[in-house]
């Protein structure tokens, strides 16, 4: 069983929510637990990805080819601009 922290789970569901929203402690609750079986799910398909190309390592483009697989091509996008950035932010520290 993994649940990602209820801190962080609380920050993006307050995010996506409009201010006025309530969300009980029940609620913030099922989303760790969804979160928690997403990313399992999600890391469980990377690295069979991972293990197709016989490899040991799982690298963003299997995360990415397992959104594809997951036919979650929408958040495969916005996680490609995203990376797009991080890696971009990183080169920049790196110099």
């Amino acid at each position: 069983d993994f649940e990602p922290p209820a801190a962080c789970i609380n920050r993006i569901v307050k995010a996506a929510l409009p201010d006025s929203t309530q969300v009980t402690r029940e609620a913030k609750t099922a989303f760790a637990k969804a979160a928690g079986i997403f990313i399992i799910y999600l890391t469980t398909c990377a690295n069979d990805v991972c293990k197709d190309k016989k490899r040991q390592t799982v690298s963003a483009a299997d995360v990415l080819q397992a959104f594809a697989e997951l036919e979650l091509e929408e958040m495969k996008d916005t996680l490609q601009d995203f990376l797009a950035h991080f890696r971009q932010a990183e080169g920049t520290k790196r110099k």
